[in-house]
């Protein structure tokens, strides 16, 4: 990903593997560092083969950030490095080290001490800066990926934004500490600002094509700004998707300016299916799921147990121990977390993903059906409990599986206006022409007629036949 950054009198610029700091005023020679050739990791079987027999990462530069001094600069990689630099009368490399997943976002905090660094899996990991070799620590986590991640300008707070459209407000020296969350936003929220000027206001943007303003420190949503209204002339719904990229603002914090992508704005692109994440999807449905009373003490111990690299190693330690039957906390309830590992994996097809969702949907009523005539065959644990003489509602129950039944249909709406298309694909050899979309019929009809094809799919069994090899 390209970026620039100015600071004092220096210019950066990072784009594919190269970081290049230019003097804005001197004729002198610009400093490069260059990711390709940077130092490798070393006694790691995976530096040089993933698990898909290709290289473990392309060296492309992720992300660069440059201290609020101008005297550091930090980088991540798509090779899992994090790369400092510092300034004392040139630039030159302070060290390397390695994050244990994909970095997303980086920031320095107000005092220049540390580095925080937010992964795919949804940690964010603390790097000193005073002690360049020195392995990060675990400083926080969120149950999905994480987008964004900045400091409040008193370095009391730690912010964070993840795909699951919520900005979380933590307490730096103790991050399980939560002191609020920025709740507004419809889809990813992608980037994060703190301007100066104002210690409690936060900006905020998002793939719903929306900034907003909070209070960070309550939460509140104090303005919102639609990127679309700001276009000259209407587009069609097609054509006037916004995502917002990079929220950035002057040395004053009186300025603001917002870099953003504009899906299919050229005219007579076809719409392409666009689908959030299918894991998300079903994740978001298990918040339906609010046993407050049992819930928080178990996100207590969750937290707890996340929040530092030891205690989640002892925790581990304990329940290998102890041969339970599993290796980690889980973050759903039995049947959910099934369905979670169902729908992970490579080489999946939407289709195959979501035909495991409609199963469960089909489950939960033959749950609530079952809960309503005392039926307790699927659930031992609450047939033992009414066994053993205790009162059992299973009305009470039956609601929560509806409600779960109805988060689950509204959540998966998209796909289901999708279905046919789903089908299509799953089995376009014996899929009816005329049920198909429209653009797919003539290209179906040459499809089913190709002989070759169809003893590969038949033989295959499967749809490998939709994997291109490399080359053709």
């Amino acid at each position: 990903m390209a970026s620039i950054g100015v600071c004092g009198k220096w210019m950066f610029l990072s784009c594919g593997t190269r970081l290049i700091a230019a003097h804005i005023k001197k004729d002198r020679e610009p400093f490069v560092f260059d990711c390709s050739t940077a130092k490798k990791k070393e006694n790691d079987p995976k530096a040089c083969i993933n698990s898909l027999g290709g290289p473990s990462g392309s060296d492309i530069i992720v992300s660069l950030v440059i201290s609020p001094s101008g005297k550091l600069v930090a980088l991540i990689d798509d090779s899992k490095r994090l790369v400092l630099f510092k300034n004392e009368h040139s630039w030159q490399w302070a060290s390397t080290r390695w994050l244990v997943r994909r970095g997303t976002s980086l920031v320095f905090n107000r005092a220049e001490d540390e580095v925080l660094v937010a992964d795919k899996s949804g940690d964010v990991y603390s790097f000193s800066v005073m002690q360049p070799e020195k392995e990060g620590e675990l400083k926080m986590g969120h149950l999905s990926m994480i987008l964004a991640v900045t400091v409040s300008l008193d370095d009391k707070y730690i912010i964070t934004s993840d795909r699951d459209e919520k900005i979380r407000v933590s307490h730096r020296c103790s991050p399980y500490n939560i002191q609020s969350f920025c709740l507004g936003h419809k889809e990813f929220v992608s980037s994060l600002l703190v301007p100066s000027g104002d210690r409690h206001w936060l900006l905020s943007g998002s793939g719903d094509g929306t900034m907003n303003l909070w209070n960070y420190k309550i939460g509140q949503k104090l303005q919102s700004w639609n990127l679309h209204d700001l276009e000259e002339k209407p587009k069609l719904e097609s054509e006037r998707k916004v995502i917002v990229c990079h929220i950035t603002s002057s040395f004053d914090g009186c300025h603001i300016a917002v870099q953003f992508d504009r899906k299919l704005e050229e005219e007579g692109v076809e719409d392409a299916i666009a689908l959030l994440c299918i894991i998300h999807q079903q994740a978001l449905c298990s918040k339906i799921l609010r046993y407050d009373n049992v819930m928080s003490d178990v996100v207590k111990i969750i937290n707890h147990s996340r929040s530092w690299a030891l205690k989640h190693r002892q925790f581990r330690e304990c329940l290998a121990e102890i041969e339970s039957e599993y290796e980690d906390v889980l973050y759903f309830t039995e049947e959910l977390n099934v369905l979670n590992k169902k729908l992970q994996g490579q080489d999946q097809l939407v289709s195959a993903a979501y035909d495991n969702v409609r199963a469960f949907f089909k489950t939960l009523v033959l749950w609530k059906a079952q809960l309503f005539q005392t039926n307790l065959c699927p659930f031992p644990a609450c047939k033992a409990l009414m066994d053993s003489g205790t009162t059992f509602s299973g009305e009470k129950y039956a609601d929560t599986i509806g409600k779960l039944q109805e988060e689950f249909d509204q959540r998966f709406a998209d796909f289901k206006t999708h279905r046919a298309t789903f089908q299509t694909f799953a089995d376009p050899f014996s899929f009816d022409v005329e049920d198909a979309p429209l653009v797919l019929q003539m290209e179906l009809i040459d499809l089913q007629c190709h002989t070759d094809l169809k003893a590969k799919f038949r033989e295959s069994g499967d749809n490998s036949i939709f994997h291109a090899e490399p080359g053709e």
